[in-house]
């Protein structure tokens, strides 16, 4: 909408436009024009500059060109990659039989027939030298690069044909420009990973000392052999060619006595519940408790060790581990059920996996108002151990890297690490308020601490074994699971009253009374979970009512009966009557005005199907 000069002003202040923000909305649409028309001459003289080199060479000469770039890259460049170095090469970095490079060269020939602001434009590019930089801040929205060699610092304008997808530590091999107050990346550049640039650092520290050349040379002379560099996916340094060998232990069992080994696995402390359906059940074996607590989160996270999994399938049992050592302490604590439990095939199954993966298996337990990506980043700090040796890192740990003088190698080992689960997260989950911890862990080596951590200098994350892990809903009431509640989805406001509301109604009943209760109620947790918006009993209107009576209960059964209609609308009278005695919500009332509309239909749905069915 249109503001006027003499409108108050849309900020709120109280003033007119005109004594307000008008002005600054001037200036702002003025930066916003001067930036196009920057980047409109720019393409521009891209274009005329291109069209000058090819009319510059024959057919023939043109085409040794190409083959000598794709030579000196050795094929490595994708299609849409090839192209634009390839031109980017011809630019402003070969040498042509003149002595000069493809810029020099224009400028000399066609510098008479620019624009003044072309002209200034073309002379900036040919003074331009390439950098070699990395993201090692932020200035508000805008991305500080810094050149890892002369450590010059630029302010990058922060939109996307700058500077991609934001990534922290990510950094690129480009020629730099400026205008106005901001620098921008000129032509074409790829942004890489803080360990791909951190190899290609050594590789030209190596190649200065060996041609005694100084770095500002080699990136002009070597540019397409450090392009190679960047490009090459294989880099022995970074990603390593050993492989091990990784065993999974399965254990295979027949059950024959299916009460008794149901009821054991059950009742083990160490054993978790992941489902526990009729024909269907699996089971964790965990240990070592831990409790993960961050100065962004109020609450803690728990996390504990993954050492095998159970399968259970009608009288099948199997079940996993990665290590040996557990897989036998389990096949030994399950002998001592040989009358209930007979082993039927034991197998040990290899794979190989590079040298640095890490198999170690972790569970993570949180409240369910906790964001996801955190169960990531507690996962994360639990491997940020820096007395643990690491293969990747020759076989130390990040501590014994400082204090060997090492410390730039722990240092790109973190970056990486953090680069890594920004794009994960960012993958996974989009925008997200707060950023991983990496400073607890760079505080205690010693380290510079990232600009990309959440809280910076004041971020606190800790994780600490648990001596007794409370039990959940599942473990000390086993109705939750009996009417469906899984693991995650035990947090409902109405899971508690359901449970409660069944154990009052079944207890010392018939089995045909349970049956009702129990099918009625897991109908209603099935529809309920529709509509994961409402927050309390009070929030059920009539419309509600009637829409998850009519539509969602009706659609639950391709088969819907008169005996399953009359059970589950009788369970729902006496649950909303129980929580207005014991909640005093006053949903009764609401219930049955919607029973008058949605239970005449459902009995007429019934009969449709039953005459659809014969």
């Amino acid at each position: 909408m249109k503001v006027n000069r003499n409108d108050l002003c849309p900020c709120g202040s109280g003033k007119k436009y005109k004594k307000c923000c008008m002005k600054k909305d001037h200036v702002a649409n003025l930066e916003e024009l001067k930036l196009e028309r920057f980047f409109v001459q720019r393409h521009g003289l891209v274009l005329r500059l291109k069209q000058f080199l090819e009319e510059s060479h024959s057919m023939s000469n043109y085409f040794q060109l190409k083959h000598e770039f794709r030579t000196r890259t050795k094929h490595l460049l994708s299609e849409d990659k090839h192209e634009g170095y390839f031109l980017y090469w011809m630019f402003f970095f070969r040498t042509y039989a003149n002595g000069k490079s493809g810029i020099e060269w224009f400028i000399e020939e066609k510098g008479n027939k620019l624009s003044e602001s072309e002209r200034t434009m073309a002379e900036d590019w040919m003074a331009m030298k390439p950098a070699f930089v990395q993201a090692v801040d932020r200035v508000g929205s805008d991305i500080v690069f810094e050149d890892v060699f002369s450590k010059e610092r630029f302010n990058i304008k922060n939109i996307k044909e700058n500077i991609g997808n934001f990534l922290p530590w990510y950094g690129a091999f480009s020629l730099i420009e400026s205008f106005e107050d901001y620098s921008y990346f000129n032509g074409v550049r790829t942004f890489y990973d803080p360990s791909t640039i951190d190899h290609v650092k050594k590789q030209l520290l190596k190649w200065a000392e060996e041609t005694a050349c100084t770095i500002e040379k080699l990136l002009v002379e070597r540019f397409l052999e450090i392009v190679v560099l960047l490009e090459d996916k294989n880099q022995p340094e970074k990603h390593g060619k050993t492989t091990k060998e990784v065993h999974q232990y399965s254990l295979d069992y027949r059950i024959v006595n299916e009460e008794y080994v149901h009821d054991f696995l059950y009742s083990q402390e160490n054993l978790l519940v992941e489902k526990w359906e009729t024909h269907h059940k699996s089971l964790s074996w965990v240990g070592n408790w831990k409790s993960y607590r961050d100065s962004e989160l109020a609450e803690e996270i728990r996390l504990v060790d993954l050492f095998g999994t159970f399968t259970i399938t009608g009288n099948r049992l199997q079940f996993i581990a990665l290590d040996k050592e557990k897989a036998e302490e389990m096949k030994n604590w399950l002998g001592n059920l040989q009358d209930s439990l007979v082993l039927e095939e034991d197998r040990d199954e290899k794979t190989f996996v590079p040298s640095h993966f890490d198999l170690h298996n972790t569970l993570v337990q949180a409240d369910a108002n906790v964001p996801q990506y955190f169960a990531l980043y507690a996962q994360n700090h639990a491997s940020l151990d820096i007395h643990k040796q690491n293969p990747i890192l020759d076989g130390n740990s990040l501590m014994e890297l400082v204090q060997n003088g090492r410390a730039d190698d722990a240092d790109t080992w973190l970056k990486q690490s953090e680069y890594t689960l920004y794009q994960l997260i960012q993958k996974r989950f989009k925008n997200v308020d707060v950023t991983a911890d990496f400073n607890s862990v760079r505080n205690q080596l010693g380290l510079k601490l990232s600009p990309f951590v959440t809280g910076g200098a004041e971020r606190k994350a800790v994780l600490e074994p648990l001596l007794q892990r409370e039990k959940s809903l599942h473990e000390k009431d086993p109705v939750y699971m009996e009417l469906g509640f899984s693991e995650k989805e035990m947090e409902p406001f109405y899971a508690a009253d359901f449970v409660q509301f069944f154990t009052e109604k079944t207890d010392g009943k018939k089995d045909n009374t349970v049956r009702k209760y129990k099918n009625s109620l897991w109908d209603l947790r099935v529809a309920m979970q529709l509509h994961p918006h409402i927050k309390q009993w009070e929030e059920c209107t009539l419309p509600f009512w009637e829409g998850l009576i009519g539509t969602d209960y009706a659609g639950l059964h391709e088969n819907l009966t008169k005996t399953q209609v009359k059970d589950f609308i009788s369970v729902l009278k006496a649950f909303a009557k129980w929580v207005d005695q014991n909640k005093a919500e006053g949903i009764s009332g609401v219930l049955t005005s919607s029973l008058k509309k949605t239970e005449a239909q459902l009995m007429e749905l019934t009969e449709k199907k039953a005459v659809a069915a014969n």
